[in-house]
């Protein structure tokens, strides 16, 4: 009996930190939270590259929307 025990335990140990981290947001961190933290750091991230000044500025509204609070109104 004690010998299962150990072996499950075993089983269910973390084996690397990557594997922690994965398993760790999965039960603790809700789909919704991740998909907001994604779409802030394309908020963040976000550069012009070969887009016309429209087209960015209309993603960069698009992007703003996801991350208000980053975003400085002016008065």
């Amino acid at each position: 009996m004690c010998q299962q025990k150990k072996q499950m335990d075993r089983a269910q140990t973390v084996r690397t930190w990557e594997l922690f981290k994965t398993e760790f947001n999965k039960n603790y961190f809700p789909q919704s939270v991740k998909l907001k933290r994604e779409r802030e750091a394309g908020f963040r991230n976000f550069e012009q590259g070969n887009l016309t000044v429209q087209q960015y500025v209309t993603k960069f509204t698009s992007l703003a929307r996801h991350a208000s609070y980053l975003v400085e109104e002016e008065d």
